[in-house]
């Protein structure tokens, strides 16, 4: 019996087992023997004897994982586009109200 949810801990271990309570068709469980001596509980939808074979699971949302990503490139192109300060110019200087400040026509490409 081989543990197929990717959620739980045991995943894609190979574990032999010594018995099942309920059926494939109602919400059983399986025991297994971990290394040796350890029998562990596994409901029986997390292993490879369940009837249907689910698409594999996350703990994350769909959503979750847009979001995770936007903020990801958020990230990047705020650390690409960062100044460094010791290339940024002069000193700053106090702004004059009758001279406006030049604004820098370049832009980030990245």
């Amino acid at each position: 019996m081989r543990v197929t949810d990717p959620r739980h801990p045991l995943f894609g271990k190979e574990l032999p087992l010594v018995s099942m309570t309920g059926s494939r068709l109602t919400r059983g469980h399986v025991y297994v023997r971990h290394g040796g001596k350890a029998l562990l509980m596994i409901p029986i939808s997390s292993t490879s004897l369940r009837v249907a074979a689910d698409a594999p699971r996350s703990k994350l949302t769909g959503d979750a994982v847009a979001s995770l990503l936007a903020r990801v490139r958020e990230i990047r192109e705020a650390l690409a586009c960062a100044s460094v300060p010791e290339k940024s110019g002069p000193a700053c200087r106090t702004p004059d109200a009758s001279t406006p400040l030049p604004r820098s026509h370049r832009r980030c490409g990245r």
